[in-house]
């Protein structure tokens, strides 16, 4: 609970428009978060400043994210719902809701939810993220 609550404060901080002086609050709706058809991976941007950014992810059963890198961001993940395993540089991790996992700029790092039940989880970029130095290594 206490890393549940970490993690808010920190996308609260950062997560907030550029020039805001007070907390931001948005309640997402399931519905904004359905894929594009034919797609596994949904992707929902929440308001951000300049010095980092903020989505929720949701990947469907079955589905994946490509194995990729961030040239300059680094990526913090926090799961809020569903289990799945997350390729991290070397490591093969299997995730679960309140796991929290820091992604350096530069780590080769994919996921794949092999469940019959969708996995959400916010993923925070510093700095805010652009998706020009997302690359692919397939």
């Amino acid at each position: 609970m206490a890393r549940f609550l970490a993690v808010i404060v920190l996308f609260v901080a950062l997560c907030q428009p550029v020039g805001a002086d007070e907390p931001v609050h948005i309640h997402v709706p399931d519905e904004t978060l359905n894929p594009p058809a034919g797609e596994r991976v949904a992707r929902r941007p929440l308001p951000a400043g300049q010095h980092a950014s903020c989505a929720i992810v949701r990947v469907l059963p079955e589905g994946r994210i490509a194995r990729h890198k961030h040239v300059s961001h680094d990526e913090i993940i926090y799961v809020t719902r569903g289990k799945g395993r997350l390729q991290l540089g070397f490591q093969s991790i299997q995730v679960a809701p309140g796991d929290y996992i820091f992604v350096p700029a530069g780590t080769w790092h994919a996921f794949d939810n092999q469940s019959q039940s969708e996995v959400e989880v916010l993923s925070i970029f510093a700095p805010a993220f652009d998706g020009k130095d997302r690359v692919f290594s397939e």
